[in-house]
This record gives structure tokens, C-alpha cells and sequence, in this order.
């Protein structure tokens, strides 16, 4: 009879052949899918973003792929002063997929912030790809463009953090406005120094504040201001963070 509650009662819609489900019982199960992309999403963009830091204890750094030597003031013609050119060499003989840059400076008698800084970026093409070798001012324009730019390392060969009583580097504008050195640190995948003894332009006192506030892995030699010919110790230790 019409409203007999008795009889035989009605299939679920869910459950009828042909019917289309509720449409909860299909979102819950696709929303956590989503959410489970998107949660993998923001772990992997993490990662990315943590790159150029997450390798600072040293470890191997496999995405760099290029090391452009950054010389000191007055050091115009790189392929004939200090180290520049058997560093080159040497890399080249352990590392032949690795390019290794160096060019003339501009300003290089004078080494001013102005010029050195837009070549390093436009010329010299320094990206999250590069390990930075700068010597003395170069070492200098290493931490200041590390500041701003995401490096694969830095290597400071005999750096400082003041002009102390150099008139040409009280001009240079290297040392306008404070160091960060957070910045420095977390924008470089590593950040090894060598320093010595006995530099005499450069006293112990600049080289162990470059150290102490970067962390840095430091290499105490006696080389003086490093005006040599070839730095074996160097390369060693370069070619050792590809392996």
C-alpha cells in the first residue's frame, strides 16, 4: 500500500547500479591526494631554496660547475701573477667538466667596489653555479657580492674587512657600510679562507675576524700576502670539494 513502511525498503543511492556516488565519498579521497601533492610541493621548493646553505659543512658540491678566480688590486695581467694561472692549471688536469674564468679587471689598479661588482656579475657570469676564488681584493669583492648573490662557495685568499691605513682602499668603497655576514654565510655553500702569518700587508688580526664571523674552514700557512707562483694547498683542497 502508498506508505506502508513495511515493505521492502530502497537501495542507498550510492549503491544503486548505474548511480552516481555522493560527491563527498569522491573528494575526500582527491583532496588528500592534493594535499599530499602539495605538502611534497613545498618540501621540494624548501630543498631548493636551502641549496646554496645546505652543503656549508663542507661536503662534495656537485651542481658547481664553474670557478672564476677574482685577483687583487694591481694584479692586471692574471695570466702571468701569483697563483692565478698554475691554479687554473691545476684544476683543469683533476676537474676537464669544470670551466675555470679569469679576466682582466676593470679599475684594476684601483679595484673600486663600482666597477668590480657589475663585472663580476655581467662579465664573469657569477651565479649558484660558481665558486668564487678572490685573492687579497678580490677576497673582498668575493664577501661583498656573497652578500647579495647565492654562490656555490668562496675561497678567500688572504682577505680583510677594513682599509686599515691603505688610502687606495679607503677610496676602493669596498668598506662603505656594515658587513653581513649572516648574508655571507647563507648565501655560499662553503667558505674556505687562507691566511697568513705572516702577511705583510694584512695583519693576523683582519684575517681571524674574516674567520671568526664567516665560519669559515681555515687554512693558517706562511706565505705571506700569497704573491706566488704556484698554491698546491689550494688546489688540493678545491678539487676535494668535487669529490
Amino acid at each position: 500500500m502508498h506508505g506502508d513502511s513495511t515493505g521492502p525498503q530502497a537501495a542507498p543511492a550510492a549503491s544503486r547500479r548505474g548511480a552516481v556516488p555522493r560527491r563527498g565519498a569522491v573528494l575526500a579521497p582527491c583532496s588528500s591526494w592534493r594535499a599530499a601533492l602539495l605538502a611534497l610541493g613545498l618540501v621540494a621548493c624548501a630543498l631548493l631554496a636551502a641549496a646554496p646553505s645546505a652543503l656549508a659543512d663542507g661536503a662534495a658540491h656537485t651542481w658547481a660547475t664553474r670557478v672564476v678566480i677574482v685577483p687583487g688590486v694591481t694584479l692586471c695581467n692574471v695570466e702571468r701573477r701569483a697563483f692565478y694561472k698554475d691554479l687554473r692549471t691545476r684544476i683543469n688536469a683533476a676537474l676537464p667538466n669544470v670551466e675555470v674564468v679569469m679576466k682582466r679587471m676593470p679599475d684594476c689598479t684601483r679595484a673600486r667596489r663600482s666597477y668590480w661588482l657589475p663585472f663580476m656579475h655581467d662579465e664573469l657570469k657569477i651565479d649558484n653555479t660558481t665558486i668564487i676564488v678572490g685573492h687579497s681584493s678580490g677576497a673582498v669583492g668575493a664577501m661583498r657580492y656573497a652578500e647579495d648573490t647565492a654562490v656555490a662557495g668562496i675561497v678567500l685568499v688572504a682577505p680583510c674587512y677594513t682599509p686599515m691605513h691603505y688610502r687606495k682602499e679607503k677610496l676602493s668603497g669596498w668598506y662603505d657600510g656594515e658587513w653581513q655576514w649572516d648574508k655571507i654565510r647563507n648565501n655560499s655553500g662553503f667558505i674556505m679562507q687562507f691566511s697568513s702569518t705572516d702577511d705583510v700587508f694584512i695583519p693576523w688580526e683582519e684575517h681571524q675576524h674574516v674567520a671568526d664571523n664567516l665560519h669559515s674552514e681555515l687554512f693558517k700557512l706562511r706565505k705571506g700576502h700569497f704573491l706566488i707562483k704556484k698554491f698546491p694547498e689550494l688546489a688540493d683542497a678545491l678539487i676535494k670539494k668535487f669529490q
